[in-house]
C-alpha cells in the first residue's frame, strides 16, 4: 500500500505503537469540536485529525494552542510535544495509509450538512466507519454500512458514548470491522486493486 511505511513510521514516532487510534478524515469545524471534547473525555486514546481544507490547519493550531492537549503536526512532526495525544494531518496523499494504521475512523463532512465524503475509503481498509446523519454524498455506501453494522451513526450526543462502547469491546470492534470490509467489498467500485491495498 502507498505510504503504508510512512504511516507506520510516523506511529513509531510518537509512540504510539499500543495505542488505540481514532482515524478522522476530512473533517469540519464543527465535527473537530466534537472530536476534542472525544478527545478530552478518552486520554489514553489518541487521535489524527486530517481536516478536509488543509489550509485550516493555521486556525486549527490556533485552537489546539488555547487548550491543555498535547499535540502535533505532520507537516513538523520533529517538533511534536512529547505524549502528544492529537495528530493534525495537514498534508496530502497520506489519509488511507493513517486509516489502515487505525483503529477505527471517522469520516467528516457527515455530521456538519456536507453529504458526507469518502466511506469507502476507510470500510475497504477494514476499519468500523462512524459517520453523521448527513450522508446523501452516498446514500448506497452508508445505508449498507449501518445495515451490516460496520457503519455507526453518530452525533454531537453520542460519539463519545458510541467511542467508548467500540474501544472496550473487542469482540464487536472486530465485528464491526469485518461487516465494514464485506460491505466494501459488495459495491463494484471495491475492486482487486482494492483487494491488493487489504493484503500489504
Amino acid at each position: 500500500m502507498p505510504n503504508l511505511e510512512e504511516a507506520k513510521e510516523i506511529i513509531n514516532k510518537l509512540s504510539w505503537q499500543n495505542s488505540k487510534i481514532i482515524v478522522c478524515g476530512s473533517t469540519h469545524e464543527l465535527e473537530e469540536k466534537i472530536i476534542f471534547n472525544a478527545a478530552k473525555a478518552n486520554k489514553e486514546v489518541k487521535f489524527i485529525i486530517a481536516p478536509r481544507h488543509l489550509e485550516r490547519a493555521k486556525q486549527i493550531r490556533e485552537t489546539l494552542t488555547k487548550t491543555n492537549f498535547k499535540f502535533a503536526f505532520l507537516s513538523t512532526l520533529n517538533q511534536a510535544q512529547p505524549d502528544a495525544q492529537i495528530l493534525i494531518a495537514d498534508t496530502m496523499g497520506l489519509l488511507g495509509a493513517l486509516y489502515k494504521v487505525g483503529t477505527l475512523a471517522f469520516v467528516g463532512g457527515s455530521i456538519v450538512k456536507k453529504g458526507g465524503h469518502n466511506f469507502l475509503e476507510a470500510a475497504i481498509l477494514k476499519k468500523p466507519v462512524f459517520f453523521g446523519k448527513y450522508y446523501y454524498n452516498a446514500p448506497e455506501v452508508a445505508s449498507k454500512l449501518l445495515k451490516s453494522g460496520g457503519g455507526v451513526l453518530v452525533g454531537k450526543t453520542n460519539f463519545n458514548k458510541e467511542l467508548k462502547k467500540y474501544l472496550s469491546d473487542e469482540v464487536l470492534l472486530n465485528k464491526s470491522a469485518q461487516a465494514a470490509l464485506d460491505s466494501a467489498l459488495s459495491f463494484k467500485g471495491a475492486t482487486s486493486k482494492s483487494l491488493e491495498v487489504i493484503n500489504l
